[in-house]
């Protein structure tokens, strides 16, 4: 893939329309979702096809260790016949409290801690 600087050079230099066009042949072209494709360009993402054996390992090691985390702590639990985990009521009032916290100016919080 030594095609992908010159190509994420070139999608830096692009309009709208340019940059569509071009995301549009290279999901055409290797079968990628356009969101995967986007990361690409962009330089947040590594092709799979670039990755080592024990980077992938890697890789795969860390997704699935932060997905057993918030089952760990109780914020979700596994449901029968599904590979789906739901979020327990301690994870809603969580998520909840996150969000407010997201939302909120930081004088209120400074204010709400003291």
């Amino acid at each position: 893939m030594e095609w992908l600087p010159k190509l994420r050079v070139r999608y830096q230099k692009h309009h709208r329309e340019g940059k569509s066009r071009m995301l549009d042949e290279l999901c055409a072209d290797y079968d990628y979702e356009r969101n995967y494709a986007i990361k690409l360009l962009r330089g947040k993402s590594t092709p799979h096809a670039l990755l080592s054996m024990e980077q992938a390992r890697r890789h795969s090691a860390t997704f699935s260790r932060k997905l057993r985390l918030p089952r760990a702590h109780g914020l979700t639990k596994k449901t029968q016949d599904s590979h789906r985990d739901l979020l327990t009521v301690e994870g809603r009032k969580l998520i909840t409290l996150l969000m407010a916290a997201r939302k909120a100016a930081i004088e209120q919080l400074t204010a709400f801690a003291a």
